[in-house]
């Protein structure tokens, strides 16, 4: 009896784990969008160590901020309305109006544009 549950369990597991499936995304298909419009990137946003990467002076641009590039520091710095965001280059700090902010995965440089988690933005 023990001998047949194992067997039914190895192939009721075994069902189950081939009826899941991954849906695999290729770096180009990854879209953007704000209030309905596509933004269209000159880097296109990409998986880099399973975490999604975009540019972020397209989208900061898209939402009205001002963006800039301090070269000496390696920074991008942005804002709107008030609202102050600096990330440096390899740091997994974000300034949001002079208190740091956590991100999972640093900022990264990729054909001259700045990548950020989407999950900074």
């Amino acid at each position: 009896m023990r001998k047949a549950r194992k067997i039914l369990s190895g192939i009721l597991i075994g069902a189950v784990i081939s009826s899941y499936t991954v849906p695999a995304m290729a770096d180009n298909d990854i879209k953007v969008t704000l209030n309905g419009e596509e933004i269209i990137f000159d880097v296109k946003p990409q998986l880099i160590n399973g975490r999604t990467m975009v540019p972020l002076r397209a989208i900061f641009e898209a939402l009205g901020a001002t963006v800039d590039w301090v070269q000496e520091t390696k920074t991008v710095k942005s804002e709107k309305n008030g609202r102050r965001v600096a990330l440096g280059i390899g740091k997994k700090l974000m300034s949001v109006n002079d208190e740091d902010v956590e991100i999972d995965t640093p900022a990264q440089i990729v054909d001259d544009r700045t990548l950020v988690p989407v999950r900074a933005i």
